[in-house]
């Protein structure tokens, strides 16, 4: 089981956190969130409840 947190950077908040059964996925989605840094571009996340977060990909 891994697990995965979306963190405030300035105040260190856990925003989100989702657990995973193995690491593909983890390892998909931060290769996504790479791919943004990359191009400079705002990532959109969903969550269950169709919630939105507009964000920047800092580091992992």
């Amino acid at each position: 089981m891994f697990k995965i947190q979306l963190v405030n950077a300035f105040t260190q908040e856990v925003l989100r956190e989702k657990v995973f059964p193995d690491l593909k996925r983890i390892s998909e989605i931060l290769d996504q969130f790479e791919e943004s840094k990359k191009v400079d571009e705002d990532i959109f996340l969903f969550d269950e409840g169709m919630t939105v977060y507009k964000a920047r990909y800092l580091s992992h």
